[in-house]
């Protein structure tokens, strides 16, 4: 039989134990946003650093905050960002929160997918200046560049999922 989750109010995080629906920890928050997990941490979007919080998954506790970064994500011991002043795609060590390294990604980029040997952004082609092309690009896990995939067919964010060595894309 699950046990009830604790009525928090507003802005907490709250950690129950999937198998009992027992409490394990919670979390106050003032500002929150996207919400990631793997086996090495917790991640939250926190407004008020216009960055990420980094978390112990069996405590709750923050490790660090990642500060100035749009868009992350959580792939096993790896938190993938990208740094909002920069056309920097940055890794990030889940558990540490100490950088694993850092590259230079196509300007305006956003992060789409990754796994545990692939991260991939994407950049939008401009309608104001008229660049008809989108560019999908592919790092390894150590940030070094495999390539570029040219994409002229498709006006919007693609819908992308990594698995294993396979990249499946929508297109809409």
């Amino acid at each position: 039989m699950l046990n009830t989750a604790p009525d928090t109010g507003d802005n907490a995080l709250v950690a129950l134990d999937a198998q009992t629906g027992a409490f394990v920890w919670q979390i106050s928050l003032d500002s929150y946003g996207d919400l990631l997990a793997s086996e090495s941490a917790v991640s939250i979007q926190h407004n008020d650093s216009n960055g990420y919080l980094l978390l112990d998954p069996n405590t709750g506790i923050t490790r660090t905050v990642i500060s100035t970064v749009t868009g992350a994500l959580l792939v096993g011991n790896q938190l993938y960002v990208r740094e909002q002043l920069s056309n920097n795609l940055v890794a990030y060590d889940a558990e540490t929160g100490g950088q694993l390294w850092l590259v230079s990604a196509p300007s305006d980029s956003v992060l789409v997918a990754a796994n545990a040997s692939r991260v991939l952004t994407f950049q939008q082609y401009d309608y104001g200046i008229g660049d008809q092309t989108n560019l999908l690009s592919v790092y390894d896990s150590g940030g070094n560049p495999l390539g570029d995939v040219t994409l002229t067919t498709v006006p919007e964010t693609p819908r992308v999922v990594l698995w294993d060595n396979t990249l499946y894309y929508l297109y809409v």
